[in-house]
Protein backbone atom coordinates (compact mmCIF):
# COMPACT_ATOMS: atom_id res chain seq x y z
CA UNK A 1 0.00 0.00 0.00
CA UNK A 2 2.84 2.34 1.05
CA UNK A 3 4.71 1.48 -2.82
CA UNK A 4 1.36 2.04 -4.56
CA UNK A 5 1.15 5.61 -2.44
CA UNK A 6 4.62 6.72 -3.73
CA UNK A 7 3.51 5.62 -7.19
CA UNK A 8 0.31 7.56 -7.44
CA UNK A 9 2.22 10.29 -5.53
CA UNK A 10 4.85 9.87 -8.79
CA UNK A 11 2.58 9.50 -11.43
CA UNK A 12 0.87 12.72 -9.64
CA UNK A 13 3.92 14.75 -9.39
CA UNK A 14 4.87 13.57 -13.17
CA UNK A 15 1.45 14.63 -14.68
CA UNK A 16 1.68 17.78 -12.54
CA UNK A 17 4.75 18.67 -14.03
CA UNK A 18 3.58 17.62 -17.65
CA UNK A 19 0.95 19.74 -17.55
CA UNK A 20 3.04 22.96 -15.45
CA UNK A 21 5.12 22.36 -18.60
CA UNK A 22 1.87 22.14 -21.55
CA UNK A 23 0.97 25.15 -19.58
CA UNK A 24 4.36 27.14 -19.99
CA UNK A 25 4.55 26.22 -23.60
CA UNK A 26 0.94 27.32 -24.38
CA UNK A 27 1.60 30.72 -22.69
CA UNK A 28 5.14 30.88 -24.79
CA UNK A 29 3.01 30.45 -28.05
CA UNK A 30 0.11 32.71 -27.02
CA UNK A 31 3.02 35.57 -25.79
CA UNK A 32 4.69 35.02 -29.29
CA UNK A 33 1.49 34.83 -30.99
CA UNK A 34 -0.05 38.06 -29.77
CA UNK A 35 3.03 40.23 -29.37
CA UNK A 36 3.49 39.37 -32.96
CA UNK A 37 0.23 40.41 -34.05
CA UNK A 38 0.50 43.94 -31.95
CA UNK A 39 3.84 44.56 -33.92
CA UNK A 40 2.31 44.01 -37.05
CA UNK A 41 -0.64 46.06 -36.30
CA UNK A 42 2.01 48.80 -35.17
CA UNK A 43 3.51 48.65 -38.44
CA UNK A 44 0.65 49.31 -40.37
CA UNK A 45 -0.13 51.81 -38.73
CA UNK A 46 2.46 53.72 -38.78
CA UNK A 47 2.91 53.18 -42.90
CA UNK A 48 -1.31 53.61 -43.02
CA UNK A 49 -2.01 56.88 -41.16
CA UNK A 50 0.31 59.64 -42.94
CA UNK A 51 -1.66 58.04 -46.17
CA UNK A 52 -5.16 59.06 -44.63
CA UNK A 53 -3.33 62.87 -44.86
CA UNK A 54 -2.58 63.31 -48.43
CA UNK A 55 -5.45 64.66 -49.76
CA UNK A 56 -5.70 67.06 -46.47
CA UNK A 57 -4.73 71.02 -47.40
CA UNK A 58 -0.69 70.81 -46.41
CA UNK A 59 0.24 73.48 -44.08
CA UNK A 60 3.01 72.42 -43.87
CA UNK A 61 3.96 73.79 -47.30
CA UNK A 62 6.38 76.73 -47.56
CA UNK A 63 5.79 77.54 -50.97
CA UNK A 64 2.81 79.76 -49.55
CA UNK A 65 5.37 82.15 -47.12
CA UNK A 66 7.49 82.33 -49.88
CA UNK A 67 5.04 83.46 -52.22
CA UNK A 68 3.82 85.69 -49.72
CA UNK A 69 7.16 87.04 -49.05
CA UNK A 70 7.73 87.56 -53.10
CA UNK A 71 4.24 89.07 -53.85
CA UNK A 72 4.86 92.02 -51.14
CA UNK A 73 8.66 92.71 -52.52
CA UNK A 74 7.02 92.88 -55.86
CA UNK A 75 3.96 95.53 -54.87
CA UNK A 76 6.66 97.36 -53.30
CA UNK A 77 8.86 97.65 -56.41
CA UNK A 78 5.95 98.31 -58.21
CA UNK A 79 5.17 101.28 -56.28
CA UNK A 80 8.56 102.64 -56.04
CA UNK A 81 8.30 102.66 -59.99
CA UNK A 82 5.52 104.54 -60.17
CA UNK A 83 7.05 106.67 -57.38
CA UNK A 84 10.20 107.28 -59.63
CA UNK A 85 8.54 107.52 -62.57
CA UNK A 86 6.23 110.47 -62.49
CA UNK A 87 5.03 109.90 -65.72
CA UNK A 88 4.24 106.49 -65.54
CA UNK A 89 0.62 105.54 -63.77
CA UNK A 90 0.76 101.91 -64.29
CA UNK A 91 3.15 98.86 -63.20
CA UNK A 92 2.50 95.61 -64.18
CA UNK A 93 5.59 94.05 -62.35
CA UNK A 94 2.85 92.75 -59.41
CA UNK A 95 0.70 91.76 -62.13
CA UNK A 96 3.39 88.97 -63.50
CA UNK A 97 4.22 87.89 -60.24
CA UNK A 98 0.27 86.76 -59.73
CA UNK A 99 0.22 85.32 -62.90
CA UNK A 100 3.42 83.27 -61.93
CA UNK A 101 2.43 82.31 -59.00
CA UNK A 102 -1.03 81.13 -60.42
CA UNK A 103 0.77 79.55 -62.96
CA UNK A 104 2.63 77.75 -59.84
CA UNK A 105 -0.15 76.73 -58.34
CA UNK A 106 -1.94 74.87 -61.14
CA UNK A 107 -1.35 71.45 -61.13
CA UNK A 108 -1.38 71.43 -57.44
CA UNK A 109 -4.77 70.10 -55.50
CA UNK A 110 -4.84 73.59 -53.73
CA UNK A 111 -4.04 77.23 -54.88
CA UNK A 112 -4.62 80.96 -53.32
CA UNK A 113 -7.70 81.97 -53.69
CA UNK A 114 -7.60 85.68 -52.49
CA UNK A 115 -5.46 88.43 -51.89
CA UNK A 116 -5.30 91.36 -49.76
CA UNK A 117 -3.81 94.24 -49.00
CA UNK A 118 -2.69 94.88 -52.54
CA UNK A 119 -4.51 97.75 -53.75
CA UNK A 120 -5.04 98.34 -57.59
CA UNK A 121 -6.23 101.78 -57.38
CA UNK A 122 -3.08 103.66 -55.46
CA UNK A 123 -2.53 107.51 -55.17
CA UNK A 124 1.16 108.07 -55.77
CA UNK A 125 2.69 111.35 -54.91
CA UNK A 126 -0.55 112.94 -55.19
CA UNK A 127 -1.84 111.87 -58.45
CA UNK A 128 -3.97 108.25 -59.33
CA UNK A 129 -1.90 105.28 -60.22
CA UNK A 130 -2.65 101.41 -61.07
CA UNK A 131 -0.87 98.65 -59.72
CA UNK A 132 -2.52 95.39 -61.49
CA UNK A 133 -2.58 92.23 -60.04
CA UNK A 134 -5.24 91.75 -56.98
CA UNK A 135 -8.16 90.84 -59.04
CA UNK A 136 -6.41 88.10 -61.14
CA UNK A 137 -7.75 86.12 -58.37
CA UNK A 138 -11.16 87.00 -58.15
CA UNK A 139 -12.41 83.93 -60.00
CA UNK A 140 -11.19 81.14 -57.78
CA UNK A 141 -13.86 79.90 -55.41
CA UNK A 142 -13.46 80.34 -51.75
CA UNK A 143 -13.11 77.05 -50.07
CA UNK A 144 -16.23 75.22 -48.49
CA UNK A 145 -14.93 74.32 -45.06
CA UNK A 146 -13.16 76.92 -43.07
CA UNK A 147 -10.86 73.95 -41.77
CA UNK A 148 -9.34 74.78 -45.54
CA UNK A 149 -8.24 77.82 -45.24
CA UNK A 150 -5.02 78.88 -44.36
CA UNK A 151 -4.22 82.27 -44.23
CA UNK A 152 -0.25 83.48 -44.57
CA UNK A 153 0.37 86.82 -43.80
CA UNK A 154 3.58 88.61 -44.71
CA UNK A 155 6.03 89.33 -41.28
CA UNK A 156 6.53 93.52 -42.64
CA UNK A 157 4.59 95.64 -44.76
CA UNK A 158 6.29 97.52 -47.05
Amino acid sequence: SVIMKQQTARHKSRTQSANDMEARVISQRLALVLSTRVSCLVIALTLFVPFTQIGLYPEADLSMRSWSARLETEYQRAFEDLQDNPTTNTSYGFKSSVQEMIFFYSELDYLPFKLEGYDEQVVVDGRPAYIPGQSLLTDFKTPLRNDNILKVATPTCR
